[in-house]
């Protein structure tokens, strides 16, 4: 897990379109990218740009032991889906 302090702003319109394409193209195959913006690209219309300052991180080890002790089943077999 990781959490980000620091400033930020949001970006409206053009900008945040474009920001949410280059995004969607990090993560998304190349060959679905184009029907992804269409489907997407009306209502993906913010972003918040994150500058962080600091970063947090941390293992859920203990939760996830502290869980398996608790339950009647097996860890994946709690989750959903």
């Amino acid at each position: 897990m990781v959490s980000a302090e620091g400033s930020a702003r949001i970006l409206r319109g053009d900008n945040a379109q474009e920001t949410n394409r280059r995004v969607r193209a990090k993560y998304i195959r190349p060959e679905a990218l184009d029907a992804l913006d269409r489907a997407w690209g009306p209502v993906d219309d913010v972003s918040i740009e994150i500058t962080p300052t600091r970063w947090r991180s941390w293992t859920g080890t203990l939760l996830h032991a502290a869980a398996v002790e608790q339950l009647d089943t097996t860890y994946e077999e709690a989750w959903l889906g």
